[in-house]
């Protein structure tokens, strides 16, 4: 089954295929803190004691305090000291970092902003003020002041060292300041573009730059107010955050996967705790800090929906012996960024504490500041290598039909046919017959979305499909200017919505053709010619919503996600003089699936059943009912979410949860220029008439970031009047049919 897509051959967390790593899993103690942890968003953690700090608001918001509390490891001795923050309509005042030292005394950078009643002045002072251990004020000190008629200041760090005092890195440089009195040392000035300050484990100061020639790290020479020993380090900070104190490494990083150290001389940056492997939902996640001891703690904010209010809470994470760990089978999981109901699912998954587990190696973080898709293009050598993750998310921007020809990928039928429960005649056909690769399924694909094009319906006599000369013909009977056909576009952006909505009518991967020569590319050329090369500025001063219902445009392309877009578009921007025709001359109805999840099994993983167990999840109809804002691929579900399109947004006392909440996606109105649109819902037979056309779309997205160079780069001449349109029709057909052999 194929949209629950056949038949073919890491570090940090994954390894190699069938590798295993036990070493990131940690186990949650809590903390008791006999305090009011809310909305403290920060925690830093000296000699093992823990400063927990951040802004508490009043119900009304009039008023707000800065709280911070400090408490030893196990929760006792807790201090807590409360800084009245004034705020009104000419000053608000924020803290931007709390800083303790060994003997327990606390540092805080208070920025407070200043506007005039008529708004012609604005003043911006940053204060440094001093705090002993019982909460008394020591001293403070300005260590800048700017105004509107000069730059502003802004600060990125600061640290305290235990012999230089505290380091300030901000716009103007490193501020040097006397920890004794506030005093200010001196300033170190550069032209390098310095990132942050830290202290490392070996007490010295250093600061991360970029710097081309130089490097991306040198030491801070308090001594001489100079920056010295530049080094080039051998990987990218550009994924993580600002580096924090640890007792044991050199830098200390936490990110939405767990907690990450650097150590100056290594060659990578090393995983120490995922938080999807111990069980900790990463969005719940404020920050984390480390003890002496090599244990975590982080503070965590979990919403209760029963309640619905948040829980905050401190916990220590200590390190699960590897060899208990080991009792249960780790299944990787590699992605480009992962999919916050992906993450879901594993947390649910891991917590039933089954035979099975799910690890997450998100390749993301070794994107960088030159190339966000660096990561990407790991996976995919890990992937081709034969080092690849047992269950792969997988990115429109893959090579997935490379993949299949390699034999990299699992054939799924054998796990779906022989599943007691999943029966293939429940899911929507069309979708399923879709995704599959010559008859056989690679994919799970448990929800998707519609790439099409609509149009006002009255200006379409009676088409059901058109093509470019219909599009022109109809343009110049109703006098549309052809650049406003498709609403705001031009001449790039539209062949880069037809290359991503229209290839699939000249590449047929499954028989390794190509037909971008036989004419019909060429008229899509010859159109694109036709639109303006650039967008004119003044259109982006007008309210290009209401183009629909005015004239001004007559089609627009449409991502929908779920019923309540349709019903939005169909009903508030169109004003129901709409119809979903497709884009023009494409093959079908024009229209094409985009799978919002997509999964596959690595052919070579050592537990391809307990990956199946994790990936069916998705195909359940627990999950297929709840989805949200994308179109399930369970026929009930999606006959569900259709019934929900026909009912009344004011009609909701009473009634089943589950429902009331999809009708939380819907909106009553919408505003054109200044005047509210009412969105009725669909009627039975408009309803009728979506799901019709949901089921008859049989084509899915099949975008090649390489292909769409390849056709950008070489129609440009045509487009330009250097080469005739069949010469550049001829070139493309030769380089895509090229790599489409080699790519299947």
């Amino acid at each position: 089954m194929s949209a629950l897509s056949g038949c073919g051959a890491r570090g940090g967390g994954a390894g190699k295929a069938g590798e295993r790593n036990y070493d990131l899993i940690y186990k949650e103690e809590a903390i008791t803190v006999d305090a009011d942890l809310t909305d403290l968003y920060s925690l830093v953690c000296k000699n093992d004691r823990l400063f927990a700090s951040g802004t508490k608001y009043s119900e009304d918001y009039s008023t707000s305090s800065y709280r911070i509390v400090s408490f030893n490891e196990d929760g006792s001795d807790v201090q807590e000291l409360d800084i009245p923050l004034e705020t009104n309509d000419n000053y608000s005042n924020y803290i931007q970092y709390t800083i303790p030292d060994k003997e327990g005394n606390i540092y805080t950078l208070l920025d407070s902003y200043f506007v005039s009643d008529d708004g012609n002045v604005s003043e911006d002072t940053y204060v440094i003020y001093k705090y002993d251990a019982s909460g008394k004020e020591l001293w403070n000190s300005q260590v800048s002041k700017t105004s509107s008629s000069n730059d502003y200041i802004y600060y990125n760090s600061m640290v305290v060292h235990d012999e230089y005092g505290i380091f300030l890195q901000g716009s103007n440089g490193i501020t040097n300041i006397d920890k004794n009195d506030g005093s200010i040392k001196g300033t170190i000035k550069t032209d390098t573009d310095i990132g942050s300050v830290f202290i490392g484990k070996d007490n010295k100061i250093y600061a991360t730059v970029s710097d081309d020639n130089k490097g991306n790290l040198c030491e801070v020479d308090a001594n001489t107010g100079k920056l010295t020993n530049f080094v080039k380090l051998p990987v990218s900070l550009y994924n993580y955050s600002t580096p924090k104190e640890s007792a044991e490494h050199d830098m200390l990083f936490t990110d939405s996967n767990g907690v990450s150290t650097y150590d100056i001389g290594d060659n990578e940056i090393i995983d120490r705790c995922s938080y999807i492997d111990s069980d900790i939902n990463p969005d719940d996640v404020y920050t984390a800090c480390q003890l002496s001891n090599g244990d975590f703690v982080v503070y965590l904010s979990s919403y209760d929906d029963n309640t619905g209010v948040n829980n905050f809470r401190v916990s220590r994470l200590v390190k699960v012996d590897p060899k208990e760990a080991a009792k249960q089978k780790v299944i990787t999981l590699g992605c480009h960024y992962l999919n916050y109901t992906v993450q879901k699912q594993i947390l649910e998954f891991n917590k039933l504490g089954g035979e099975y587990r799910i690890s997450v190696k998100d390749y993301s973080k070794y994107d960088t500041e030159d190339d966000y898709q660096a990561g990407l293009k790991k996976l995919n050598t890990d992937i081709i290598s034969g080092n690849a993750p047992d269950i792969i998310l997988a990115d429109s921007d893959m090579p997935l039909n490379s993949y299949i020809s390699k034999g990299v990928l699992e054939c799924l039928d054998p796990y779906i046919e022989k599943d007691e429960e999943i029966d293939t005649a429940d899911y929507l056909s069309n979708v399923v017959e879709s995704f599959k690769t010559n008859g056989k399924s690679y994919f799970v694909v448990p929800s998707f979305q519609i790439y099409t094009v609509a149009a006002r319906e009255s200006l379409l006599e009676g088409k059901d499909s058109w093509d470019f000369d219909d599009v022109i013909a109809i343009a110049q009977k109703n006098n549309i200017d052809l650049g406003n056909v498709f609403g705001v576009t031009n001449r790039e952006s539209f062949l880069y919505m037809a290359i991503y909505l229209d290839s699939y009518s000249f590449i047929n991967w499954d028989e390794h053709k190509c037909s971008f020569n036989d004419g019909e590319f060429a008229k899509l050329l010859e159109f694109c010619k036709k639109l303006p090369k650039t967008t004119p500025d003044e259109v982006w001063d007008e309210d290009t919503d209401s183009w629909y219902r005015s004239g001004k445009a007559l089609a627009k392309p449409l991502y929908l996600y779920g019923f309540s877009e349709y019903v939005q578009e169909r009903n508030g921007y169109f004003g129901k003089d709409f119809k979903l025709i497709g884009f023009p001359g494409a093959k079908g109805n024009g229209s094409c699936l985009v799978p919002s999840l997509q999964f596959a099994i690595n052919a070579s993983s050592k537990d391809k059943d307990g990956a199946w167990q994790f990936i069916k999840r998705f195909l359940s109809k627990e999950y297929q009912d709840n989805i949200e804002y994308d179109f399930p691929v369970l026929t009930s579900s999606i006959e569900e979410n259709a019934d929900v399109s026909m009912m009344d947004l004011n009609d909701q006392d009473g009634g089943d949860v589950h429902i009331l909440n999809k009708m939380q996606e819907y909106n009553s109105s919408i505003y054109l220029g200044n005047e509210e649109i009412k969105i009725d819902p669909l009627t039975q037979e408009e309803r009728d008439e979506m799901m019709d056309f949901v089921k008859s779309v049989d084509e899915h997205i099949s975008y090649n970031s390489e292909i769409a160079d390849i056709i950008i780069e070489e129609s440009t001449p045509f487009f330009e009047g250097q080469k005739s349109v069949q010469e550049v029709c001829d070139i493309i057909q030769s380089r895509v049919s090229v790599y489409v052999n080699e790519n299947s």
